[in-house]
């Protein structure tokens, strides 16, 4: 769909990306440097991976891979979220948990490792986010680090900031 004022919005294809397996939740798009657009989904409700589809109209989409999260005892992966940074890099913003869907849940990053959005790095914490947070956004303003985060606790949605991406975190 598109919108010009975020209220109204068109539907822009008919078509719909259905994954080879699992779910298509919390999906986060990214136009990558190859003009290509990626979405990156959360695969199930358990489970230790995040799905990655490739599309250049946005009406036609292509499975790429499940891509496994290396953090062991991860019961869940969630609600990937793209994030390039100022140096260009691009990472997912994830929410982990090795406690299953009650969690606790914590933010992690992980860095593509390849253009094709294939192969990522093992999860970073994101230091201070690690209290039961979850549908983490991240943005960039004014040099800091500034993030929304669900509490999933108190089921407020709360502003951290950080010098880095990887923290310290401070709401």
């Amino acid at each position: 769909f598109s919108s010009r004022d975020g209220v109204t919005f068109t539907s822009v294809g008919s078509e719909v990306y259905q994954p080879p397996q699992g779910l298509l939740r919390d999906p986060s798009i990214l136009r990558a440097a190859d003009g290509q657009y990626y979405i990156a989904y959360t695969t199930g409700w358990s489970g230790g991976t995040f799905g990655i589809a490739r599309s250049s109209d946005l009406r036609q989409w292509t499975h790429v891979a499940d891509v496994p999260v290396a953090l062991p005892g991860v019961t869940n992966v969630w609600a990937p979220e793209w994030f390039r940074d100022s140096d260009g890099s691009i990472h997912l913003v994830v929410s982990l948990s090795q406690g299953g869907t009650q969690g606790p849940f914590a933010a992690y990053t992980v860095k593509a490792l390849d253009a094709g959005f294939t192969r990522f790095s093992a999860p970073a914490p994101m230091r201070g986010l690690d209290k039961n947070f979850i549908d983490t956004f991240v943005i960039q303003h004014e040099g800091r680090y500034v993030a929304f985060t669900k509490n999933e606790t108190t089921k407020f949605i709360e502003r951290a900031t950080a010098p880095s991406l990887q923290g310290p975190w401070t709401l």
